[in-house]
């Protein structure tokens, strides 16, 4: 897993700019939720911004 993490980008930080301005609001406070997080990169930005989130995968929806 250390291989993949090293090699996968994170995502750049204006993207979650870009959300911000596109709902013309901060993230900071909002609740969302990261489906099929698989290594959790966008939840741990997510995070680094005060938004409160749920993380789960898809198979663990898939076999309710």
């Amino acid at each position: 897993m250390l291989e993949y993490e090293a090699s996968r980008p994170s995502y750049p930080p204006v993207l979650f700019d870009f959300v911000e301005e596109f709902l013309c609001r901060s993230l900071k406070g909002a609740r969302a939720a990261d489906i099929g997080a698989g290594r959790g990169i966008a939840t741990a930005l997510l995070h680094e911004r005060r938004i409160g989130f749920a993380r789960t995968r898809s198979c663990s929806i898939a076999h309710r």
